[in-house]
């Protein structure tokens, strides 16, 4: 680790700088600067010294612990096919297992989490359920005549098939598997922080949208914790460890100061330590959050560390015009990140092709944005909301009226560019908007007129990529409205997601109408590699690795794959280790001497007719050169390396 000293010393009104450099034994594991010294102090001699300290931080791993934990390599993006020739990314397809309602409590937004092996889990469940629900009034046994949440649980021995949880003496508003009063407060999710608790009493963290953590030892009984942001943000919210960095927190949620302008964006913020964390408020995930549009907008990013990966789930609300709060679906795409910093949406780089679209319709479709090229002066169902900074509810004889008072105002007023009328209606009180600035191109939004003080030529942008979706709203399933997939739990050799579904659609809360839904995956079957366009063949070659070596007794060979030739086409997949500059294959570890991988396995060792093995290759940069045949499908490739990309 590196200290850099910069100093400035002022003297009548000459100004001299200086640099110096320190070498410390501290070791980091990201790249990152902090300031720890700010001074200003006059030396003897009557100089004024300001003097600023930092430390630059850059990742390092020491020989003496090598990481031997299983990477994967996913295929994600273009960037992950290099040299490819007649392959292409498909969307994995997830299969729903099981269904389960929950008769005293809406639970369309339940966001649920399931915790393992929890002590406070009745009925000696392995799996637990938390989610939350929206509990009428007379359950409640209140009479405040309001509808209230409440945390509940459901049990199961499979993590499948739940049933609500049957806790001993008086629960929560009289309900037998509410564990938790919550009153107004969403939570969106409970994060299993076993490895890093300082305490048992804090295994569990569950982040509530009022900025507050609580923790637990057994899933059950919660005290506060701290806080995990500095500001009040609706969910959807994850949390996980930094796969680069364990130590490091990260938490996915909106940026909530974009929120009443722009309505909901992708955000992310990270800490070392949970008092950090708390300080802290979101910044935009980007490029993700580059597919913002008024009428699809991003309502949540629930992540999870995955084989040293970071995969997300990109839910997308589809809403009918801006600002998006009654109406619209809500569905899932994919996305990831490689350093916890930056996130990219399956599809956002143009790989999706038609045939990558099975079984991917969403509802997006009726709610493009408006093509619009020019801010003119009278524009009808339109607004502006950008930099409002004046409201004058004035009622006038008619509409068209209002329309050119507000016109004539900002006209008259050098601080505004643009204006926005707003027509009465049961749901809006008439006023007159004036902003500070023009929102170009202007949203579609109906019983509004706006306008700018000068025609403003606005670049219209291109249309959006397609993503696939991962999880769609199908039509007469508990999808059709609202899916939000929350979890993401490995058993051996597949993944269960669990999500909150709503058959209406966003804002309705109506009994009958919520569930949440068990859905299977194959393990790594976010997406697959296979042949396009009919080729019989297709060869690509992956990023580049540094191998660390054989790994344990059940790896030895070194190089795992996952991948399924048992389609009605067969196939057949071979591996070349190679050098990731020349391109050329190691000795002993070509496509020839490849021993063809025939069969449906999800982590299948990797052989080579010349017998070498991959621990002969510890220390050295590899890349995979993955040759496919017929109807082949490859997930994954599995091993003991670190990334160097």
């Amino acid at each position: 680790v590196y200290q850099l000293f910069q100093f400035t010393i002022y003297k009548e009104e000459r100004v001299f700088h200086g640099v110096g450099i320190t070498m410390v034994p501290m070791w980091r594991h990201k790249f990152s600067w902090h300031t720890v010294v700010h001074a200003k102090f006059f030396s003897p001699s009557g100089l004024l010294i300001l003097l600023n300290l930092w430390i630059l931080s850059f990742s390092a791993t020491s020989d003496d612990t090598p990481n031997l934990q299983l990477q994967s390599l996913l295929f994600l993006e273009n960037a992950s096919l290099v040299n490819s020739k007649n392959v292409s990314l498909r969307i994995g397809i997830p299969t729903q297992l099981s269904e389960y309602r929950d008769e005293s409590a809406f639970i369309g937004w339940a966001y649920p989490s399931v915790i393992i092996n929890a002590s406070g889990v009745p009925g000696g469940f392995q799996y637990g359920c938390l989610y939350q629900g929206w509990v009428s009034s007379s359950d409640a046994d209140t009479s405040t005549g309001k509808t209230l949440r409440a945390g509940l649980m459901a049990v199961s021995d499979d993590a499948i098939n739940w049933k609500p949880a049957v806790f001993p003496g008086t629960r929560p508003y009289n309900i037998s598997h509410a564990f938790l009063a919550n009153g107004a407060t969403e939570f969106s999710v409970v994060f299993d922080d076993k490895e890093f608790a300082l305490s048992p009493k804090d295994r569990f963290k569950m982040l509530f949208a009022n900025a507050t953590i609580s923790s637990s030892n057994d899933g059950v009984h919660w005290q506060p914790f701290g806080r995990w942001t500095n500001e009040t943000i609706d969910p959807g919210i994850s949390m996980y460890r930094n796969p680069d960095d364990r130590e490091e927190i990260v938490v996915t949620s909106r940026p909530q100061w974009l929120r009443k302008t722009d309505g909901r964006h992708a955000g992310f913020h990270a800490a070392t330590t949970w008092d950090e964390l708390g300080t802290q408020w979101n910044i935009q995930a980007l490029p993700l959050d580059n597919l913002y549009t008024p009428t699809a907008e991003m309502y949540g990013l629930p992540s999870f560390d995955y084989g040293g990966n970071v995969i997300s789930y990109f839910w997308r609300y589809f809403c009918p015009q801006f600002p998006c709060y009654s109406g619209g679906y809500v569905s899932s795409a994919l996305a990831f990140s490689k350093n916890s910093r930056n996130w990219s949406a399956f599809g956002q780089d143009g790989i999706a092709t038609e045939a990558s679209k099975q079984a991917t319709t969403d509802k997006s479709g009726a709610s493009a944005p408006r093509k619009i090229d020019n801010f003119t002066r009278f524009m009808i169902n339109t607004d502006s909301p950008k930099d409002t900074y004046f409201h004058d509810y004035t009622v006038y004889n008619n509409d068209t009226e209002g329309a050119l008072m507000c016109q004539s105002r900002c006209d008259n007023d050098t601080k505004c560019d643009a204006w926005t009328f707003v027509f009465a209606s049961p749901t809006e009180r008439e006023r007159c908007c004036l902003h500070s600035s023009t929102t170009c191109p202007p949203v579609s939004r109906q019983g509004m007129i706006s306008g700018s003080k000068v025609v403003v030529p606005c670049q219209v942008p291109p249309p959006p990529p397609y993503l696939p979706t991962l999880f769609a709203n199908v039509d007469n399933t508990p999808t059709a409205g609202q899916v939000y997939p929350n979890t993401l739990l490995l058993q051996d050799d597949r993944i269960l997601i669990h999500a909150s579904t709503c058959t209406e659609q966003h804002g309705t809360v109506k009994a009958g109408t919520s569930a949440i839904v068990t859905y299977q995956l194959r393990r790594d079957g976010f997406s697959s590699v296979q042949t396009a366009n009919g080729a019989l063949s297709g060869v690509f070659t992956t990023v580049p690795v540094t191998w660390k070596g054989g790994g344990t007794a059940s790896t030895s060979q070194g190089l795992l794959l996952n991948a399924d030739c048992s389609g009605s086409g067969g196939g057949s997949v071979r591996v070349a280790v190679v050098d990731p500059v020349t391109g050329r294959a190691h000795s002993g570890f070509s496509l020839a001497e490849s021993v063809a991988f025939t069969q449906n396995a999800t982590q299948a060792p990797m052989t080579w007719s010349s017998g070498s093995r991959m621990d002969s290759l510890e220390g050295v940069s590899v890349a995979f050169q993955v040759q496919i045949s017929g109807s082949a499908k490859v997930f994954a490739l599995w091993g003991v390396f670190s990334r160097i990309l």
